[in-house]
């Protein structure tokens, strides 16, 4: 059943757009799903982009497959249903190769200090005392259900507000297991003894 969310319905024509010529003749590019996420992000919400991939990959509009890399299981790739996938081999094969220069884990973690590095002052610029690093503990309570942390805890000057940041830097989404761990995470982190000690959590 298509969906008649009207932003996913503008999305869905958003997603179009690469994939095709101002004719409306395919286009032979690939794209894997996060990709598109980050390039409409100023417009839609991540999980409305991924509604209407999904959406058009029902119609048969695009179609998906997956490719191996060297640092992740898998890469979902789009292509448009004009092309068989032993056509956009070629394509997978040069994603896939800088996928992987960009992958790299000194790549990345040069790339994710700098993001903290960033996260750290607009933090300050906006008032904020930066209280905890890396922790999972604050005014002695502590998060004890996972080994899961937070990058920072901070407090605004005004003392009306304490937050904890969790900065992420990967290639896709988080997986849904994961962002239902982080939902038990503050505010406030439940069944532990933090309940109470923040008021937001960021991600």
């Amino acid at each position: 059943m298509s969906s008649t969310d009207p932003e996913v319905l503008k999305a869905a024509v958003e997603i179009k757009s690469p994939f095709e010529d101002k004719y409306h003749r395919p286009r032979k590019r690939v794209f894997y799903i996060g990709q598109l996420q980050v390039l409409l992000e100023d417009r839609f919400f991540q999980w409305i982009v991924y509604n209407a991939i999904t959406q058009l990959r029902r119609e048969g509009y695009l179609n998906l497959h997956s490719y191996p890399t060297r640092y992740a299981k898998r890469v979902d790739f789009l292509y448009h249903r004009k092309y068989l996938g032993e056509q956009m081999t070629p394509h997978f094969s040069s994603m896939a190769k800088l996928i992987d220069r960009y992958s790299h884990p000194d790549i990345a973690d040069a790339i994710g200090k700098h993001l903290e590095g960033l996260v750290r002052a607009e933090l300050r610029a906006q008032g904020f005392e930066i209280k905890g690093v890396h922790t999972n503990e604050y005014q002695g309570k502590k998060w004890t259900r996972t080994n899961h942390d937070l990058d920072f805890i901070a407090e605004h000057r005004s003392q009306r507000l304490k937050i904890g940041v969790e900065v992420k830097n990967t290639l896709s989404t988080p997986e849904r297991d994961e962002r239902d761990e982080d939902r038990d995470l503050p505010p406030p982190w439940p069944h532990t003894s933090l309940r109470g000690a923040l008021d937001q959590t960021i991600r």
